[in-house]
């Protein structure tokens, strides 16, 4: 897994590649918009904001519940609070009907006895690191585009 930064605050964690800030408060907070829920269409909205992730009371399953720790572990977990489930963000942000696994894109995963083997075994996956890829290299292309753009900024300012 790439280097990641973690951006605070009360009630989510955004976990972004190293150097990339976030897009602004409003879409960070914005529990409706941000959740995982919907799908993997939503997903690359937030490419730079990386995965929704919550702290909040986590509901109970057969005596079990998401663990607001697993964030740490597994920087590119994300919990719906719409669904009550997990998801990959990364394999949500590059899916591909029929190539990612659709308990961590679709349905979402609550299986939480089960979650650290399931975690590993995702974050192990061909697919997985292939979309981690993706989002790392869209979050850089987006960092050089902008950077581009301020010096032709720049360039135009000194013009005038």
């Amino acid at each position: 897994m790439k280097s990641m930064k973690k951006i605070t605050d009360e009630n989510v964690i955004t976990a972004t590649p190293s150097g990339c800030e976030p897009l602004n408060n409003y879409l960070k907070n914005d529990s409706l918009k941000r959740d995982s829920g919907p799908g993997p269409a939503t997903a690359k909205d937030f490419v730079l904001l990386g995965p929704y992730q919550p702290n909040i009371n986590f509901p109970t399953t057969n005596h079990r519940h998401f663990c607001y720790t697993w964030y740490q572990r597994y920087n590119w977990l994300e919990f719906s609070e719409m669904i009550k489930k997990a998801h990959c963000f990364v394999c949500r942000f590059a899916y591909v009907e029929g190539r990612f696994e659709k308990e961590f894109t679709i349905d979402g995963f609550n299986n939480w006895p089960m979650a650290i083997v399931k975690f590993n075994k995702h974050q192990a996956a061909a697919s997985h690191n292939y979309a981690n890829d993706l989002w790392v290299n869209a979050v850089k292309n987006y960092k050089t585009i902008m950077m581009l753009q301020n010096k032709l900024i720049d360039n135009m300012k000194k013009k005038l």
